[in-house]
């Protein structure tokens, strides 16, 4: 196949279905934070956080945004990247006590995540010499 071929772009990648998770009412940012990085370190995911940003707290709350990215390579051929996208809005923090004692953290707003994933092919460009490297 030449080049050109718009055949080939689906030799380079298989995207997987984008999800989508609204949410509204009481969470643990920071135990939703730490588990879903621990998650992709625990599967051998190289994890980069590629934009946090608080805007101007408006009197409902604070708006945060975070873009992550985590990328594995499956052999010289595969590589599976994920892209996450949080928003939160309207949150505000807040500090309840358990029975136990213990005080924690929590946060009160919406939130909106999408985990999109990508299995791309031949991602080094290495086996694109001919086709018996196919």
């Amino acid at each position: 196949m030449a080049k050109g071929n718009p055949a080939n772009a689906f030799e380079r990648f298989v995207p997987a279905p984008t999800y989508f998770i609204r949410f509204s009412g009481i969470w643990d940012m920071q135990d939703l934070y730490e588990n879903m990085v621990a998650w992709f370190k625990y599967k051998k995911y190289k994890f980069n956080e590629v934009y946090n940003n608080q805007r101007e707290p408006t009197p409902f709350g604070n708006e945060r945004i975070y873009i992550w990215e985590a990328v594995r390579n499956e052999n010289d051929y595969v590589q599976i990247r994920y892209g996450m996208y949080f928003q939160t809005w309207d949150v505000y923090d807040f500090e309840v006590t358990l029975p136990s004692g213990e005080t924690r953290s929590l946060n009160k707003g919406r939130l909106w995540l999408e985990i999109r994933c990508v299995v791309l092919y031949d991602f080094e460009k290495r086996w694109d010499g001919n086709a018996f490297h196919r």
